[in-house]
């Protein structure tokens, strides 16, 4: 079975291709296969086969087409299904059966292959293609993705061309290549191969003939000339060069990155080591036999030969004391698992939705040391590189409270060395039998370790004084440790009371809970419970069943008291120490699930429902005047749905929303509001979904909308995708259109921070198409300058100067000037990238006036630390560190990482300027590691081309190979066009140390063809800098000056003095680009 795309879409079982419908049906499945194995949100799907203008009644067409493409499908069987997801449709197929995919996975292959594997490779990719891609669909989704997959094709048949031609076989292309040329006249690289296919052929005329036709057509179409390598080899056929035949150079070169030893500096990567244990209870009791048999488990894996970890799900009933035991046993044996301990609960029985695994994964991989924007999104490569990171580790896993196997399965380590601990109140038998684990029920306890239990809360003395009182508590908490835990405190807090007579009240509310319930241990906890209830204050009392309804995995006193609408510590050290509530670190409290259920159950018998309602209201509407607080000091820039609305219009202006009874709710310091939201993130994540699925729906998506810019700030991307699916769903069922151009908004913000560009696009598509509809004007100016600054990443330059010049125009029509004055920094940004330095320094200065008028530190710190990167640029050392400088301090203040590291970068390449080696080095690694930490994986690549070009002036050949190497890496893997023509550079220059001028030139200009493509002037300048130094230092001095004289014509345009002093210098020392380029901020 086979599904193709490359070429006509089909699908063909047994070498027969069988039809696929309607042509807009083909579309659908195109789209569906181009993300096979990925869910395709409907409203994208609808988007990308249908565009603007979806017939009426889309959403039954679109399943209509979807159950004939499952009936077209049926004849491959389980090999391909067709599945509606909650939010979507996802194809289940191998991508090896998809002619893309399989091409994909070909061209990957042979990168790394030697030559004649690779070239065998690449041909065995070509020959998948039977035409254009999508050949017979004409959605406009398609058509683009048909141009850029073309452009795929184009790379690989030009490097399987030079394959071919290195290895004397010109005759088999000639006929390939005249097509090639006759479909892309303008392509240097086709002409070239055409050329030197027809010399070798012994058609020199021929050959001089085509290259008449390329200058003319460039001439013509483009007026430019011919680049150096066209020309060179045209000069090299005129005069015969023997070594055109003899020793065939390739025209289409790969970089040749210089291979060295690996530096001591390159150490191996070092990996925190978390202690994420709870504490420990401090009278744990009894459970001898069942940490003997921990122990001998643990003794027995070790011991085994061979692959294995140990997992052990321990399962048991609530409250009987699973999650003690694991930790208790985790503690004792935390010494033999040097590389840490890692702990989740997973909600399972919490009353709401168990923890989704990527949510699991993505806390595992933040205390790995994972940077943020590095965690995947998907949940199997998520789970790929969990394993990767604990492979060879010793490490202690404890998964708490899951809900059922698959919840488990994706957090299990791949390799020996580690163990890992789940409890459960499922037997988990799929463990067992799928997964090579070992099960250990939990019972309750025995009647000894019951007594021992209850002495360590009441005392010895008043537990012999009535012994068989205490026999008799012990069996009616039915030997449970947390029923036994709440009577114990419950008595203790009544040192006058009886044992017996409490005993006997106990044994007449469990025989009228019995006639309710069925299950034994439930209804001793919930005996003990109403007894304790009984007992409590009616403040206590209010808040134990207010905070059975809080949907958070914890709470602070803050929101106690809101839930309780008064202050709440004396009710809360009432509850705790009456064991309803279990305090914990940093003044963080939680209640055990099954207390919470009884709670909840509590408040539905007593309140009416809109008192529940009212005491959640008040929560959703606190933590979101607390977020817009945040908000408005740490991302004013970015725009919310909360600027819609005058003072009171909504019913959601901040001062409304204050908790009469804490005055202090509002943020006075950015590290204080960031740090809240740090603590709050799981909580305010639940609240969101809660409201999306029970209601209500407005505070859903206010609050996701309100924590877009937090995301943003910390890149924490599985809780980001749940918050913001979770308020367009609430969105969704009001059919507000301007709260789902937010979420759609929010989506493509994550897509482009994670470096999904094509998804990010679709997403901004969708909110700005929203935002017209509902009238957003403000949410339609920062979809179009978002938009600009992912075609910015992606090179496309002057399409970003048109939509930042659309957002302008749109945020002065919003009177919006906090996103007036982001947008001037942006197209300062994109001015800059063009090369045109005195206009981008003109737009900064505007932006940086605007958001020193309106106290914006972040975009103002932004927009210092881009103009001490211009300044630098034109030649201003002193004007480049003191704005750096003070961005530097800036940054600091407001804790945002990724900026500090790029202005740490610009002052690095000011002091390699000025000569000063040791000081820019250190200040270069400094950036390095925030890059690292925080995951910024573009300023990691300029952190290191800066790095390189320090080596290179310290005359350090093997570091800068290093270096450069691995920036370009980096940029390739996340399709960052200006850190590849960087690194491509800074590899030329040290070509050219290494006295390799061949593999000099040729990375200069590769590096000039991605400055063409993508209109990086200046870039291009560097580029033909370093190709003067080439020739300079091959003894070729016309030549050199040659390109010196275009490198400053470039320089004296863009006003770059700082590259036009160093053209002359000596050979090898190219121009060190300042560390960062221009940040570009969210809207």
């Amino acid at each position: 079975m086979e599904l193709r795309v490359l070429g006509p879409v089909e699908f063909v079982v047994d070498g027969t291709v069988l039809p696929t419908g309607h042509p807009r049906q083909r579309c659908v499945l195109a789209v569906l296969l181009v993300d096979a194995n990925r869910t395709v949100v409907t409203e994208q799907l609808i988007d990308r086969v249908w565009g603007d203008q979806p017939p009426n009644r889309v959403r039954n067409v679109l399943s209509g087409y979807v159950a004939r493409l499952r009936a077209v499908l049926g004849p491959a069987g389980e090999a391909v299904t067709l599945e509606r997801r909650s939010k979507g449709y996802r194809l289940v197929v191998d991508g090896d059966r998809i002619d893309l995919h399989r091409f994909r996975r070909l061209t990957a292959q042979a990168q790394s292959a030697d030559a004649g594997r690779a070239e065998a490779t690449l041909t065995e990719a070509l020959a998948l293609w039977r035409g254009p891609a999508f050949a017979d669909t004409d959605c406009p989704w398609l058509a683009n993705l048909r141009h850029a997959l073309q452009d795929e094709r184009l790379t690989a048949e030009l490097r399987r061309n030079d394959l071919a031609l290195r290895g004397g076989r010109h005759a088999e292309l000639l006929a390939g290549l005249h097509d090639l040329a006759e479909a892309h006249p303008l392509d240097e690289r086709v002409t070239q191969q055409l050329m030197l296919a027809l010399y070798r052929g012994g058609r020199q005329a021929d050959a001089l003939r085509a290259f008449t036709r390329a200058r003319g057509r460039l001439a013509d179409e483009l007026g430019l000339d011919p680049g150096t390598e066209l020309i060179a080899l045209h000069r090299r056929i005129l005069t015969n060069d023997p070594e055109l035949t003899a020793r065939p150079a390739p025209t289409v070169p790969e970089v040749a990155v210089p291979k060295v030893a690996v530096s001591e500096a390159a150490a191996p990567p070092v990996f925190p080591t978390p202690r994420q244990l709870p504490a420990a209870i401090g009278d744990f009791t009894g459970r001898g036999s069942e940490l003997d048999a921990l122990d001998a488990a643990l003794a027995t894996e070790t011991d085994r030969p061979g692959p294995g970890r140990l997992l052990i799900a321990v399962e048991g009933c609530a409250g009987v004391g699973k999650t003690s035991l694991a930790v208790h046993w985790a503690h004792r044996v935390a010494d033999r698992f040097p590389d840490g301990q890692l702990f989740v609960n997973l909600r399972g029985f919490a009353g709401g939705p168990p923890m989704p695994p990527i949510v699991a994964l993505a806390q595992f991989l933040r205390a790995l040391g994972v940077a943020p924007d590095r965690i995947p999104l998907d949940e199997g490569e998520a789970a790929a590189m969990y394993r990767s990171l604990l492979a060879g580790r010793r490490a202690l896993v404890v998964l708490d409270d899951a809900h059922r196997v698959d919840q488990v399965r994706p957090l299990l380590p791949g390799s020996p060395g580690c163990a890992v601990l789940v409890t459960s109140r499922n037997q988990l038998r799929g463990l067992t039998v799928r997964d090579g684990g070992q099960r250990l029920t939990v019972d309750v306890l025995a009647l000894d370790a019951a007594r021992t239990l209850m002495a360590s809360v009441l005392g010895e003395r008043r537990v012999r004084a009535e012994p068989a009182a205490v026999d008799r508590l012990a069996e009616l908490c039915a030997f449970l440790p947390l029923a036994l835990r709440i009577t114990a405190a419950n008595l203790a807090g009544a040192p006058a009371r009886g044992l017996a007579d409490y005993a006997a009240e106990l044994a007449a509310g469990n025989r009228l809970d019995a006639l309710q319930v069925s299950n034994d241990q439930e209804s001793a906890v919930r005996g003990a419970l109403e007894l304790s209830y009984a007992a409590l204050d009616p403040v206590a009392q209010e808040l134990f069943r207010r905070l059975g309804d809080f949907p958070g995995p914890d709470f602070t006193a803050e929101v106690a008291g809101v839930l309780l609408d008064a202050p709440a510590d004396p009710a809360l050290d009432v509850l705790v120490e009456a064991h309803l509530v279990e305090g914990g670190a940093g003044g963080r409290y939680r209640m055990h699930d099954l207390v919470r259920l009884l709670s909840g159950e509590r408040a539905e018998r007593q309140d009416p429902p809109a008192v529940r309602e009212a005491a959640l209201r008040r929560v959703l509407d606190h933590v979101f005047a607390r977020v817009n607080s945040a908000a408005d000091l740490l991302y004013p820039q970015m725009v919310r749905l909360s600027e819609l609305a005058g003072p009171g219009a909504d019913q959601s202006g901040s001062a409304r929303l204050a908790p009469r009874h804490d005055p202090d709710w509002s943020f006075a310091a950015h590290g204080v509001a960031l740090a809240w939201l740090d603590a709050e993130r799981q909580n305010l994540v639940a609240l969101v979904e809660h409201a999306s699925q029970h209601g209500p729906h407005r505070p859903a998506w206010r609050l996701a909308d309100a924590l877009r810019g937090y995301f943003w700030l910390r890149r924490c991307a599985p809780e980001w995708l749940s918050a913001a699916r979770a308020g367009l769903v609430a969105a969704e069922s009001e059919d507000d259109v301007t709260a789902q151009a937010s979420a759609w908004l929010s989506t493509a913000d994550l897509n482009w921070s994670v470096g999904r560009y094509p998804e990010a696009v679709d997403g901004y598509r969708m909110a700005s198409k929203l935002s017209l509809d509902g009238g957003w004007h403000a949410g339609q100016a920062s979809t179009l300058c978002n938009l600009a600054s992912v075609q910015v990443e992606r090179g496309e330059l002057r399409q970003a100067s048109e939509n930042y010049q659309a957002s302008l125009a749109a945020h002065r029509a919003a009177d919006r000037p906090v996103g007036l004055a982001v947008a001037l920094s942006n197209l300062g940004n994109v001015e800059w990238e063009i090369g045109s330095l005195d206009r981008a320094a003109g737009y900064l200065h505007e932006a940086l006036r605007l958001h020193e008028q309106l106290g914006s530190l972040g975009p103002e710190a932004n927009a210092l630390l881009n103009l001490g990167s211009i300044y630098h640029d034109l030649g201003r050392p002193d004007l480049a560190l003191r704005y750096s400088t003070k961005a530097v301090g800036v940054v600091r203040t407001i804790g945002n990482r990724a900026d500090e590291a790029s202005a740490l970068l610009t002052i690095a390449a000011v002091h390699c300027d000025a000569g000063r080696f040791p000081e820019a080095r250190r200040q270069a690694h400094a950036a390095l590691e925030l890059a690292r930490e925080i995951g910024g994986r573009r300023i990691e690549a300029l952190a290191l081309n800066t790095l390189g070009a320090i080596y290179r002036l310290l005359l350090d050949g093997e570091a800068a190979a290093q270096s450069h190497g691995q920036a370009l890496e980096l940029a390739r893997t996340t399709g960052d066009r200006r850190g590849q023509t960087e690194a491509l550079i800074g590899i030329a220059a040290v070509h050219i140390g290494l006295g390799h001028l061949d593999d000099a030139r040729q990375s200069a200009n590769q590096a000039i063809a991605h400055g063409r493509t993508a209109g990086y002037r200046l870039l291009i300048g560097y580029a033909l800098t370093v190709l003067a130094a080439s020739y300079r230092t091959g003894r070729d001095p016309v030549r050199a000056a040659a390109f010196s004289h275009r490198a400053n014509r470039i320089y004296r345009w863009a006003g770059g003095r700082l590259g036009t002093a160093r053209t002359y210098r000596v050979p090898g020392a190219t121009p060190i680009r300042r560390g960062a380029r221009l940040q570009r901020r969210s809207s």
